[in-house]
């Protein structure tokens, strides 16, 4: 039976995905009827020889453009980990527990040093390449074929991205496992990894995919947040006249979008991760570790539910916990991978590019080359990585 609490929160969750949604179709209709989003639906027929291409040349085609933007975005995630981890493990242990930054990284720091920060290290290089591949080749390989293909050569870009969007929800899927022994790594240590691991061995492979609902809709909800505020500030007149420079222009336009995008999507964030974490926890045991004492209300973690997951982070932080954890330290954490992954990641592929005799745009050419399928991979690829740390 459930609860006229838990039956609140759901309601509550229903109508901000309502709106969400509300959102992002507003942002497809926007795009098709802005110049910013061209596309050669006008453009004449071709001949019938010419439309009826081979598909065996047009995967050839395909997976060699996904490899050309896989690889360099692979060497991206790997250097990324490397150097900003520390600071995605802080962000965990605030979504899960609500402490503040200093709090976090004092309470990390103080119970196992430097090692302490980068817990869960192993899963999150195997991760990070792994998912950033999948991204790259998913959105170059599928828009390639999909253009070439006579049954798909004519549709927009809202269907592209929807098409690519499906191929990489369901690799990230398959990844939950390896996210999370990560995130458990992150935010209880050795001492909950243990829990999991036990959990697995006893047949719940289950508890491996905690979260995984949660994770597909903070990717979705997060993304056209982004892509509606990127479009509109990229054909304001008044930015243009304000900032003329464009480099500095779309590095202000691409912050103020990951700011929105991460300020929608935090909530959900919040949940995934808090429900990942109650993974790791013995089935008969209530959650009396550590700060967890004061927020759990007696709630049992064999089979936490989602309702239950929002009702011990309300009964700890309130609303605000909610959608407010960690908030601040992860657009301070955007800030600083947004120009690391642009200058390796757009780096790297236009050396590959070259090799290959092909001509890709860099990332100050964004806003200009009118380019949304562009624009959608820069943004999946750099947010699927920071969920990847």
């Amino acid at each position: 039976m459930v609860s006229a609490s838990n039956r609140r929160h759901w309601l509550l969750l229903l109508l901000v995905l309502c709106l969400t949604y509300l959102a992002g179709t507003a942002s497809v209709d926007y795009e098709g009827n802005s110049t910013f989003y061209e596309h050669n639906a006008e453009a004449p027929a071709e001949d019938a020889p010419a439309i009826s291409k081979r598909n065996s040349d047009i995967f050839q085609r395909a997976l060699q453009k996904a490899i050309g933007g896989g690889i360099p975005g692979a060497i991206a995630g790997v250097v990324q980990v490397l150097a900003l981890m520390w600071l995605r493990t802080v962000i965990n242990y605030q979504y899960r527990y609500g402490s503040t930054f200093i709090q976090s990284l004092t309470h990390l720091y103080t119970t196992g040093g430097l090692t302490r920060l980068y817990s869960g290290l192993p899963f999150a290089l195997i991760q990070a390449p792994l998912v950033r591949f999948v991204s790259t080749a998913a959105n170059d390989g599928v828009s390639l074929f999909l253009q070439n293909n006579p049954y798909t050569e004519r549709w927009g870009p809202a269907k592209e991205v929807a098409v690519a969007a499906v191929v990489v929800g369901l690799f990230r899927g398959m990844l939950m496992p390896i996210d999370t022994c990560k995130t458990v790594l992150q935010i209880e240590g050795g001492w909950g990894f243990e829990r999991l691991i036990e959990k697995v061995r006893k047949g719940d492979i289950g508890v491996l995919y905690s979260g995984a609902v949660a994770n597909a809709i903070s990717s979705f909800i997060g993304h056209y947040p982004w892509f509606y505020t990127y479009n509109l500030l990229s054909r304001s007149d008044a930015l243009i006249a304000f900032i003329p420079l464009v480099n500095s222009r779309n590095a202000f336009i691409g912050f103020v979008s990951s700011i929105v995008s991460d300020t929608v999507a935090n909530f959900m964030r919040v949940i995934k991760t808090t429900k990942q974490a109650l993974a790791a926890r013995g089935d008969d045991e209530d959650l009396e570790y550590g700060r967890a004492r004061s927020i759990t209300n007696g709630f049992k973690v064999k089979r936490t539910t989602y309702a239950e997951v929002i009702g011990i982070i309300l009964a700890a932080d309130g609303w605000r916990g909610l959608f407010g954890r960690g908030l601040k330290t992860r657009i301070f954490a955007n800030a600083l991978q947004s120009i690391v992954f642009t200058v390796i990641w757009r780096g790297l592929s236009d050396i590959w590019s070259a090799k290959n005799n092909q001509q890709q745009s860099s990332p100050v050419e964004l806003a200009d080359d009118k380019s949304s399928n562009e624009i959608h991979q820069y943004n999946m690829e750099k947010n699927d990585l920071e969920e990847a740390q």
